[in-house]
């Protein structure tokens, strides 16, 4: 996994599947994805995040299938 460090921050390099249509009208809107993941997993976090459980993708180690609050 390939990881940068900028401010004082790690960062790494994940992938996700959304639908095309999404994305297109995402990045027609100038919405940008990253900051907009990052800032809805905080959130998320911040309410008391639902369980989850890990499975691996092959093509995508960092895919979470779940999250369904119990």
């Amino acid at each position: 996994m390939s990881e940068l460090l900028a401010a004082g921050t790690i960062y790494q390099t994940t992938c996700l599947r959304i639908p095309a249509k999404l994305k297109a009208e995402a990045r027609a809107a100038g919405i940008n994805l990253s900051r907009t993941l990052k800032e809805a997993i905080e959130e998320k976090l911040a309410e008391g995040a639902p369980t989850a459980t890990k499975r691996e993708s092959p093509s995508c180690p960092d895919h979470i299938e779940g999250g369904a609050r119990q």
